[in-house]
């Protein structure tokens, strides 16, 4: 800003400025992804508001221009319009807010400070698990299949860590410590290194594991037993699927089981503080999502089992 003017600076091009700055920052690929998705839609219809329908990469939408009201229209579009479920709107509002914040620092100025709140949704406790499923999967394979066994310790490892699946893809032999019950996590989402503890029926697992398993050039725990390189979280998720499902597990997702983990940790005691460490979380609000909704859980029906 020179002389009391403001250059233009129209929101597409804002957009281009904060993606390239993030992959530059070095941020997950799938954090990106949710950007993508969630900001040029936001801004092709500020853009159809008020200027007709163009081009997303054409978007002559000022910055400067954007205010809270459209946040609170966008937000009744999704809803109303659109039909999008709480949880996703908050999860794109989410993104919206992260990038306007972006466009506010005071050094680019590209946008007018105003507070952006996030909308209330209705969380609802996702079913973990339960102990019959557990069980199943748990259960060690009657196979000389490698990918059998490779899928059974994966699943032990997440059930009784909490581990993130892009963790378990990243883990290496060298980052074990069984001496001192622990693992290195090099690689977070937070892109932040922590040790998380490692179980004694985790690590019993991982050594029967380590007996049966080829040495891989990248040394990876875990890998593709087509290439012995690492195994994406992709190929992961589709490996699991197909081991729950022919060992009768209708629930098939990998993060369910991070969630199976933090759920079972606090029904038996374990303090939301040491969990926040386990499972990584830069800030207490999502491991207080656990402690919400583990505690609706054990709520519901209590007057049904007291005198």
């Amino acid at each position: 800003m020179a002389n009391g003017s403001r250059d233009i600076v129209y929101l597409g091009d804002a957009y281009s400025e904060f993606r390239h700055q993030m992959e530059a920052k070095g941020y997950a690929k799938a954090t990106i992804r949710a950007y993508d998705s969630h900001v040029p839609e936001f801004i092709c219809y500020l853009d159809d508001r008020n200027n007709g329908h163009i081009p997303y990469g054409l978007s002559r939408f000022p910055a400067f221009d954007v205010r809270k009201d459209h946040l609170i229209e966008w937000e009744g579009v999704l809803r109303l319009e659109r039909n999008n479920r709480d949880t996703s709107i908050k999860t794109k509002i989410k993104s919206i807010r992260t990038f306007l914040y972006w466009c506010m620092d005071e050094d680019r100025g590209y946008c007018k400070y105003f507070r952006i709140p996030l909308p209330k949704a209705e969380e609802r406790i996702k079913e973990p698990y339960s102990e019959k499923e557990i069980a199943a999967i748990l259960a060690q394979p009657r196979t000389h299949d490698l990918s059998e066994w490779r899928n059974w310790a994966v699943i032990n490892v997440i059930l009784r860590t909490g581990l993130r699946r892009s963790s378990v893809c990243e883990m290496k032999w060298v980052d074990v410590d069984f001496e001192r019950k622990r693992l290195l996590i090099r690689h977070s989402k937070n892109k932040q290194q922590y040790y998380v503890p490692l179980p004694q029926s985790a690590i019993e697992v991982l050594l029967i594991w380590r007996e049966i398993s080829p040495v891989t050039e990248g040394n990876f725990i875990f890998f593709s037993t087509y290439s012995e390189g690492r195994l994406s979280p992709n190929s992961l998720t589709q490996a699991i699927r197909a081991y729950n499902l022919k060992r009768g597990v209708k629930k098939t997702s990998v993060h369910l089981m991070r969630h199976t983990y933090a759920t079972i940790y606090l029904r038996k005691g374990g303090r939301a503080e040491k969990l926040q460490r386990i499972l990584g979380h830069k800030t207490r609000e999502m491991t207080d999502r656990y402690v919400h909704l583990v505690a609706e859980d054990l709520t519901e029906g209590i007057d049904d089992y007291t005198i």
